[in-house]
C-alpha cells in the first residue's frame, strides 16, 4: 500500500464505473500497473470488489445512521450479531467501543424496531445516537424491469463487463454502458469501491460526524463541504443537521488539521471521530429491495 493506491482508490470513488483506460490517463499510471495494482488490494483484503449505490427511497426504503455503544470485552458477539441483522447494510467498528452502523428502513416504526434489536444483542450495548440523511426533494422514478435487472447485477458486481451483464440482463450489450451512464447522470446509481477502511495500514483512514446548530444548518454546511473537498465520501445528515464524511489518512498531520478546522468553524456542536478498526458491508440488503421490486423472493 501506498500514495498511489490511495489515489487511485481516491479516483475510483470520483469517476465510478470506468475503464482501466480512463483511470490510468487520470491518475498517470500505466494501464497494466493498475490492473496489478488493484490485484495486490484485492489480496491485501483493502478492495472488496465494486457495487452499485441508488437512492433507496426509489423504493420506499430510508437510510439511517445508528451509533452502538458496548461493553469492549463483548466486542466480538457484538459485532457479529449487529452485522447479521436484516435491515444492517454496513457497520464501521472504531477503534473504541462504539460502531456506526448503517440501517436501511421503510418507516419510522422499522427503525425503532432495529434498535431494540441491536440493544438486544448484548445486555450493555446501547444506542447513543441517530443521525438522518438529508437527500434531494425529487425522489428518483423506479426503474422498469429491464433496468431493474441491469441495476441488481450493478449491485452484485458494479464493474462487470458488458457481456456478462448483457447475458444476466437480456439487455443488448451495446446499450449497457449508455443505459448506465443515463443512471448516473440523473444520479439513480453511483458505482463506488467496497473497501475495508481498518485494511489501509499504514495510512489509517478517519471518518467524521460533524453536527451543527439547526438555525445556521446552510450556511454552515456549505462550509463544511468546502473544507471536506479531497474526502472520498460526503453525506449530509438532517436530523441532527450535519456532515458524514470519509477521508484517506494520507498524511496525519493534515487529517489532525481538518478535524480542527471543522471544530472551528462558527455553528459547529460537535465533531465525533471515527478510526475505522474494520469496515463490514453487506449488498443484499440493496438486492433484496430490488428483488421485491422484480417479484423476485431473496434467497
Amino acid at each position: 500500500m501506498d500514495i498511489k493506491d490511495l489515489e487511485l482508490l481516491q479516483k475510483m470513488f470520483e469517476k465510478g464505473r470506468c475503464s482501466i483506460e480512463e483511470l490510468s490517463s487520470t491518475v498517470n499510471i500505466d494501464p497494466s500497473n493498475i490492473q496489478r495494482r488493484l490485484k495486490l488490494l484485492e489480496i491485501e483484503g483493502i478492495l472488496k470488489g465494486f457495487s452499485a449505490f441508488f437512492d433507496r427511497r426509489t423504493f420506499g426504503f430510508d437510510t439511517t445512521y445508528v451509533k452502538l455503544n458496548f461493553s469492549p470485552k463483548e466486542r466480538k458477539r457484538v459485532v457479529k450479531g449487529t452485522a447479521n441483522l436484516p435491515q444492517v447494510s454496513s457497520v464501521l467498528l472504531n477503534l473504541d467501543d462504539f460502531l456506526l452502523v448503517e440501517v436501511v428502513h421503510w418507516d419510522m416504526k422499522a427503525l425503532q424496531s432495529t434498535i431494540r434489536a441491536l440493544e438486544r444483542i448484548s445486555p450493555h450495548a446501547n444506542v447513543t445516537s441517530h443521525y438522518f440523511i438529508k437527500m434531494p426533494d425529487e425522489v428518483p422514478d423506479r426503474p422498469r424491469k429491464k433496468d431493474l435487472e441491469l441495476l441488481l447485477e450493478l449491485v452484485r458486481d458494479g464493474m462487470a463487463p458488458a457481456d456478462s451483464l448483457s447475458r444476466a440482463t437480456g439487455v443488448p450489450e451495446n446499450e449497457i454502458e449508455g443505459i448506465i451512464r443515463g443512471y448516473q447522470n440523473v444520479r439513480l446509481v453511483r458505482v463506488q469501491p467496497l473497501i475495508d477502511e481498518g485494511a489501509l495500514f499504514p495510512f489509517p483512514p478517519v471518518s467524521a460526524v460533524i453536527l451543527t446548530e439547526r438555525k445556521e444548518e446552510d450556511e454552515v454546511l456549505t462550509e463544511l463541504i468546502n473544507l471536506s473537498r479531497d474526502c472520498y465520501w460526503k453525506q449530509l445528515l438532517s436530523d441532527p443537521p450535519g456532515l458524514f464524511i470519509r477521508s484517506f489518512g494520507g498524511d496525519l498531520h493534515r487529517m489532525d488539521d481538518l478535524l480542527e478546522r471543522y471544530r472551528r468553524v462558527r455553528g459547529v456542536l460537535e465533531v465525533m471521530v471515527i478510526i475505522p478498526d474494520r469496515t463490514i458491508h453487506d449488498r443484499s440488503v440493496d438486492m433484496s429491495m430490488i428483488k421485491l421490486a422484480l417479484g423476485k423472493r431473496s434467497k
